[in-house]
């Protein structure tokens, strides 16, 4: 029974993806129940079809704060507590600032959302990178524990955080930032988590290589480019689901995520090389219609493979352009993966030959 529950749940999501309903006419949703999201807080609407009762729900994401040029929230009060001795840089232009360490030392940095009156929205290129290559070497960005950024920041440069490794807590920008440079938190290897971003809409090539504590993504529902190695050897990562606006995603963006068991790839037009490489626990993969060609070695050594849930049909699988290694393993020649493709008109076994799955 769970098996079945299972395949259900997935068929569903395959169905969103490729913009199918379960019935065959126009819903008229209503709401049913509502909560408002606050400052740090999502709220969610629930809803009913009118017709059917067929119900959905959707997140109302949280506001993030709005500040005034006191670092005060207008909304509801919270006070920044900046931490002093950061370096404040004036844009070219003179109207923002973009901010790095400086000479402070502490271990919890909280960024001004205003500095002398005038929107902070960048962190500087290696503005709190500990660059230094000799292993167990202290510096002070090495000894960051806790980092602050408040909304109305836009981008974090490349490197900017490279190298915190005692990086536990890392607040980011709700709704105001859209980009995470290259390598910004490669090796913040204590890093688990990091809230919801709704404005992100790209993370840079091995912008989260080597966080090797990350277990998890947060919803980020603009995100449209992920770059290359964005995320390989998050060695703890078991979920990836990045969104259903991701359009591009780079090569080796999950490679040896040896933990990792789902992943959902918004409408992604293809899938790189090694994107999956040595991902030995990956089960499930949602991917979209849109989809257009799979490189060569994109699930080298996925041996836990179970299920492709594809957004078109069984046709448009058997169509869509495969490098003639996507999917190869190390196993001993007798033995295989038993993976199926569960499309929006039936299942295809690892052959693309129709099938009904064990156990379905």
């Amino acid at each position: 029974m769970k098996k079945v529950l299972k395949f259900l749940a997935f068929a569903l999501v395959a169905a969103a993806v490729a913009g199918f309903s379960a019935c065959n006419h126009r819903h008229r949703f209503v709401s049913v129940e509502e909560r408002d999201p606050t400052c740090l807080t999502d709220g969610f609407r629930r809803m009913k079809c009118a017709d059917c009762g067929e119900e959905k729900e959707e997140t109302l994401y949280a506001l993030g704060h709005e500040y005034s040029i006191y670092n005060v929230c207008t909304r509801c009060g919270y006070e920044l507590e900046p931490t002093g001795k950061l370096a404040y840089l004036e844009t070219e232009d003179g109207e923002a600032y973009n901010v790095a360490l400086g000479s402070s030392t502490s271990k919890n940095i909280v960024i001004e959302a205003y500095h002398l009156g005038k929107p902070v929205v960048g962190i500087l290129t290696e503005g709190f990178a500990s660059l230094d290559t000799e292993e167990g070497t202290e510096t002070p960005a090495s000894l960051i524990e806790s980092i602050e950024i408040p909304d109305g920041v836009v981008s974090i440069g490349d490197r900017a955080f490279y190298g915190c490794t005692s990086l536990t807590t890392l607040s980011l920008p709700r709704n105001s930032l859209k980009t995470i440079g290259d390598l910004a938190f490669r090796g913040c290897s204590a890093l688990g988590s990091f809230n919801n971003v709704r404005g992100l809409e790209s993370i840079g090539a091995n912008a989260f290589a080597r966080c090797e504590s990350l277990t998890t993504l947060p919803d980020m529902p603009n995100l449209r480019k992920v770059g290359d190695f964005a995320f390989t050897e998050c060695t703890k990562l078991t979920r990836a689901y990045l969104g259903g606006s991701l359009e591009a995603l780079g090569k080796g963006a999950f490679y040896r995520c040896s933990l990792l068991q789902s992943a959902f790839l918004g409408r992604c037009a293809s899938i790189g090389e090694n994107t999956f490489g040595e991902c030995g626990r990956l089960e499930e993969v949602v991917v979209p219609r849109e989809l257009g060609k799979i490189d060569g070695a994109a699930f080298t050594d996925c041996t836990a493979l179970k299920s492709i849930r594809y957004g078109g049909t069984m046709e448009e699988w058997k169509n869509l352009t495969k490098a003639a290694d996507w999917f190869v393993t190390h196993l001993d020649p007798e033995e295989f993966v038993d993976y199926y493709v569960y499309c929006t008109d039936g299942t295809l076994d690892r052959n693309g030959v129709i099938a009904e799955p064990a156990g379905a």
